[in-house]
């Protein structure tokens, strides 16, 4: 028997104009935010993942918005998995 490997988009659109925040997306479904954090010293991003009607916040700073939609991507993979 073959499996069937489905195919999963998921895209990151900003929010905002200042790139302070971003929407993700999985096909068109919304699935989480990735939110800049300001510092004095540094910016960092926050990874917000929407799950069963709840928010679920990373925990971790990321330094750019694309390695935060990493966090949420594997998260998400994780969490089909178990």
């Amino acid at each position: 028997m073959m499996e069937e490997r489905i195919s999963r988009v998921i895209e990151l659109r900003s929010s905002r104009s200042d790139g302070s925040s971003y929407q993700v997306f999985e096909d068109s479904e919304l699935i989480g935010h990735v939110r800049l954090k300001r510092t004095m010293t540094c910016d960092k991003y926050i990874a917000v993942i929407h799950w069963g009607g709840e928010e679920t916040i990373s925990g971790k700073e990321f330094d750019t918005p694309h390695d935060a939609l990493d966090w949420i991507e594997k998260y998400r993979e994780e969490s089909r998995v178990s």
